[in-house]
């Protein structure tokens, strides 16, 4: 408990805050979307001035999203799982939250909201897989057992490919539509749509691959293959690490 308490009162930028977190609010924000959204669409519907769509629902998920990541911020410095911040940066990890859910939801409202959230979405996944692979040579000595910190990098690892996949996918989507192509998947539309985008990814980087969404264009097809040889390896790598054991020392 110690050592937590003094990485608490570490002060780091938001910037830093963005890269490790971002992401992972983002797919928990989507996640939550997930919850009420045809509950959203029929609101959107009925809503002839647009302030729900514009203002009200993406303001409800960000903060449901925010809260629910100072909570689980919470419960995992107490646990010692991950190696976040908690109280000195709480503050810029509320707002980073926020706008995450905010963003799960505006990535069905225009193809330019969507190209930014992508865009950011692969910066905070650039940082994270370079940090990552250099602590994946450690991870990989054959004397060597795994932390539940180290186990929680990996899982953030995987969510964060997951969340920048998705936001490709949407993306490539719209770009479809725009220059008349039609569409890239076979995603519905509206919020539905953005659902459909997280399903996909997940079930494709776990190489399960239902087959009920499929890539429609020869660009989707190449990054679908990209998809499912990143999370089968990531996957390989997951299971070959966590099978030798793990070291529950802190």
């Amino acid at each position: 408990m110690k050592n937590i308490r003094l990485s608490n009162q570490t002060e780091i930028s938001l910037k830093a805050v963005f890269i490790k977190d971002f992401n992972f609010s983002l797919f928990l924000g989507l996640c939550i979307l997930s919850l009420y959204h045809r509950l959203a669409e029929y609101v959107i519907l009925y809503d002839q001035s647009l302030s729900y769509k514009i203002y009200y629902i993406p303001m409800l998920n960000g903060f449901l999203t925010a809260l629910t990541v100072l909570l689980l911020n919470r419960f995992f410095a107490h646990k010692d799982y991950a190696a976040i911040y908690y109280t000195t940066n709480r503050f810029k990890l509320l707002i980073i939250s926020f706008l995450a859910g905010c963003g799960a939801f505006y990535l069905s409202f225009s193809a330019s909201i969507t190209f930014l959230i992508t865009l950011l979405a692969c910066i905070g996944a650039y940082y994270t897989i370079k940090n990552f692979l250099n602590k994946l040579y450690n991870l990989l000595s054959p004397t060597r057992l795994a932390t539940t910190k180290e186990i929680g990098i990996f899982f953030n690892f995987f969510i964060t490919l997951a969340v920048c996949f998705t936001t490709t996918n949407l993306s490539i989507n719209f770009l479809s539509q725009i220059l008349g192509h039609g569409p890239a998947f076979s995603f519905a539309e509206g919020i539905t749509g953005i659902i459909n985008a997280v399903y996909f990814s997940i079930t494709t980087m776990t190489t399960v691959g239902y087959g009920d969404i499929i890539p429609l264009t020869p660009l989707a097809q190449i990054i679908v293959a990209t998809e499912c040889l990143t999370g089968y390896l990531t996957l390989a790598v997951m299971i070959g690490i966590i099978t030798r054991g793990l070291s529950f020392r802190h």
